[in-house]
């Protein structure tokens, strides 16, 4: 079946920890089984939903392109999807993307502390918003190669794994306002790549607190999740 590797497990698969994350990705023959290699934190941003407290003792299914939790036996889980009953845990193999015609979207995942006129404002000016590009890789997942133009000149890409990535948005300094931007890119499958972007906004001292809160800025945030798939050669 088409394997989606995400990057929630590429651990290779010794001993299993107790607060060990599974990831189960089920097709039409069955699922494949990976232990996770990032916090439960960055496990919700990439799912877009919350990890449950009790997640080590649950299984993340990515199945028809949905993301769920469940109690079901994994070996349970692959025989009622077509498996033979058996998902071992499996070693990451490492991704690589695929030269083509690549198409992105985005969406407003979570608005959160802001005024309701500052927090009505973002979904108009994401929704909708599609990018199409030809990209050539050269068989190395570089999320910048994701921007339009294929160059990404405003995050700073840190290389966590070979497919996965954390970034940062150089913010010029404000006395009264710190606004941070944080950003993700994980290259799910050769064809299937997804980013998220954090921004917040505090202030920079308690004495501008009071203020910001009037306008909607004192602990605003904002949440993005971008898609990004291969549509043709």
């Amino acid at each position: 079946m088409k394997r989606i590797l995400l990057a929630l497990f590429t651990l290779p698969a010794p001993a299993l920890a107790e607060d060990a994350i599974i990831f189960a990705d089920c097709g039409a023959a069955g699922c494949t089984c990976h232990i996770s290699a990032i916090s439960a934190d960055e496990i919700a941003l990439v799912t877009g939903q919350p990890t449950p407290v009790d997640a080590a003792q649950q299984t993340l299914v990515l199945h028809d392109g949905q993301f769920t939790w469940s109690r079901t036996p994994r070996d349970d889980l692959d025989l009622a999807l077509g498996g033979d009953g058996v998902c071992e845990i499996e070693v990451f193999n490492e991704i690589i993307p695929q030269d083509g015609i690549w198409e992105g979207t985005v969406e407003v995942t979570g608005i959160s502390g802001c005024h309701p006129q500052v927090a009505a404002m973002v979904p108009p000016m994401v929704e909708g918003m599609r990018q199409t590009q030809r990209i050539a890789w050269g068989g190395v997942f570089d999320p910048a190669r994701l921007a339009t133009g294929g160059q990404s000149p405003v995050v700073q890409w840190t290389r966590v794994r070979s497919d996965y990535f954390t970034g940062t948005v150089p913010m010029e300094p404000n006395p009264v306002l710190d606004v941070s931007v944080d950003a993700t890119a994980t290259l799910l499958a050769p064809e299937q790549a997804a980013a998220t972007l954090t921004i917040r906004f505090e202030p920079v001292s308690a004495a501008d607190g009071g203020a910001l809160a009037l306008i909607g800025m004192n602990g605003c945030e904002a949440n993005a999740a971008y898609a990004f798939r291969r549509t043709a050669d």
